[in-house]
């Protein structure tokens, strides 16, 4: 029995996946036979409808209309010019697509002869037609018509929404159509500005038209500007993002303390509580002083592949003295200094894995040289720092999700505070964790962020988890406002510690010039970068500075 039981299971395991697999599918543009020419890219919009239509359904993958033009580019064609089988067959094994659905639209003096068919590209043989006799401005239910056709065939269930479209067979605007098909041309040839223009028009004259929604959120400029302050040999936002280049940039950041920016050599003037934290048990005050720049310059290398190579530089300076003798002078009893400065590069590359996926990865050589006493006595070493991210999209970008993880070799002193003097052993800095989800509503001006970073000793003596939900929206195409809180929670040599904090910021878009100019200013609790044990109040300045399209369009 069990030689015959496994044979038949193994039978029927195999035919249950292929039963599982999805069809892939290819629409091309349909051919147009009229003499107005308004309706000269009519059969752009509708194959696009059609093809939004079968967007909706799980039981179908759709090649989206980049990737065809992609190819079609390669080989001197255009989706007009797939009528020929041999065509069909060829540009549908160089997508990968099992099925490419075909049409062909006659004028009748304003009624339409429409005829569609769907090619199996592995052997040219027409799979499935169906035709239709319906006035343009019934474009709804036309391409809902034809989706539900195309779904039964591979025996999908009904979507909700097509199904009303077709039962309301609701007459709409013609200009409506005519629009969103100039629009849809515009992004064939790459022409944003007009693709922009035509999509919004189609958009106004049918609010609820999901696929002028769809495209405008492919070339809408805006997206996310929330950033944090990174430490200073990691680049600003997960490498992974250099994969969605389409033009070069170039930028300037820097992030600088609100509070107590006063260079070390006055802080001998400064009273005790100003940008400090009391130390444990009273004991005494710190101040932590940190800054960083980089300035850097961002390209494609090509199609879905994007280098960037950064210059940064940093300082850091901390000092603990005995708080209940501030008035004695600060130079002249226990106090403890510990600094760091430096500069360096850094390269960065994001590659794209497959649509929707993307790897990045970056190295930074930098100089560190330590001070640690007071005068300076500058100890200069070599270190080196990597991080490497994934990030993964849907076809619109309206969902990003990335993570990240850096490590650096560099090093810092922790000061005694019972001696107010440097512990002899140096320790390492935390290895970097960063998860990034971002959901974009109403065509890419309103954004939900949600951050959390992690910071972890390899030994134990240090947990730090930050929380941070943000929301974002663009008051126009050149200006955008964002805040949001912070929670954290930090487990310091076994004590739990909880924090709490605020973001704000604001983007200024000079959209003529290609500029940039990014605010974000935060307030939080963080591990003492000096002090076992201490959660230190932090308050952040970050600006960044960037030119689009220096070198390319």
């Amino acid at each position: 029995m069990r030689r015959i039981l496994l044979p038949v299971c193994a039978i029927l395991f195999f035919a249950a996946a292929l039963a599982a697999q999805v069809p892939v599918l290819s629409v091309s543009d349909f051919t147009v036979e009229s003499d107005n020419p308004s309706y000269k890219f009519i059969g752009k919009g509708l194959s696009t409808l059609l093809a939004g239509e079968l967007r909706k359904s799980a039981k179908a993958k759709l090649i989206e209309r980049e990737q065809l033009n992609k190819i079609l580019e390669a080989q001197e064609m255009s989706l007009s010019d797939l009528t020929d089988p041999k065509d069909q067959i060829q540009i549908g094994k160089l997508l990968s697509a099992q099925f490419l659905i075909v049409g062909q639209m006659i004028d009748m003096a304003g009624n339409f002869i429409i005829s569609v068919r769907m090619v199996d590209t592995t052997t040219g043989e027409i799979v499935w037609e169906d035709n239709l006799n319906a006035k343009l401005d019934s474009y709804d239910y036309i391409g809902a018509y034809f989706a539900k056709s195309i779904l039964t065939h591979f025996g999908a269930s009904s979507v909700a929404s097509i199904d009303r479209k077709i039962e309301a067979k609701q007459a709409k605007r013609e200009d409506a159509i005519i629009a969103l098909a100039s629009g849809v041309d515009a992004f064939d040839r790459n022409d944003t500005a007009a693709a922009k223009t035509s999509l919004e028009k189609a958009k106004a004259l049918d609010p609820v038209s999901e696929v002028a929604a769809y495209y405008l959120a492919k070339i809408v400029l805006n997206t996310t500007k929330f950033q944090i302050a990174a430490e200073s040999y990691y680049t600003f936002q997960n490498p992974a993002y250099l994969s969605l280049l389409k033009t070069d940039k170039l930028y300037f950041g820097m992030s600088v303390p609100v509070t107590g920016f006063t260079g070390p050599a006055y802080w001998d003037t400064l009273e005790p509580y100003v940008n400090s934290g009391l130390l444990p048990d009273g004991k005494g005050n710190i101040q932590e002083f940190f800054a960083n720049g980089k300035l850097g310059y961002a390209f494609p290398l090509a199609d879905g592949i994007g280098l960037q190579v950064d210059a940064m530089f940093y300082a850091m300076e901390n000092r603990v003295w005995d708080a209940s003798q501030a008035s004695s002078g600060l130079d002249e009893w226990g106090t403890a200094t510990w600094g760091v400065g430096g500069y360096g590069a850094m390269a960065n590359l994001g590659v794209r894995l497959m649509p929707g996926a993307a790897l990045g990865f970056g190295f930074t050589y930098y100089g560190q040289t330590r001070k640690d006493s007071f005068p300076f006595n500058p100890d200069q070493t070599a270190t080196i720092a990597g991080n490497a991210g994934l990030l993964f999209h849907n076809a619109d970008r309206s969902v990003m999700f990335d993570t990240r993880f850096g490590y650096t070799s560099g090093m810092i002193n922790l000061i005694d505070v019972e001696t107010f003097t440097l512990e002899p052993e140096k320790t390492n800095s935390p290895l970097y964790n960063e998860n990034t989800l971002v959901l974009a509503f109403d065509e890419h001006r309103t954004f939900f962020n949600l951050k959390e970073t992690n910071e972890v000793m390899l030994d134990g003596s240090l947990y730090y988890i930050r929380i941070l939900p943000a929301v974002e929206r663009f008051l126009s195409d050149g200006f955008a406002l964002r805040a949001g809180a912070e929670g954290s929670f930090a487990l310091l040599d076994g004590t739990a510690n909880y924090g709490f904090g605020g973001i704000a910021g604001a983007t200024l878009r000079f959209i003529p010039a290609g500029l940039d100019f990014d605010v974000n200013v935060s307030y939080r609790f963080r591990p003492s970068r000096v002090v076992a044990g201490l959660l230190y109040p932090d308050f952040v300045l970050l600006f960044i500075v960037t030119k689009n399209g220096v070198f390319m369009k």
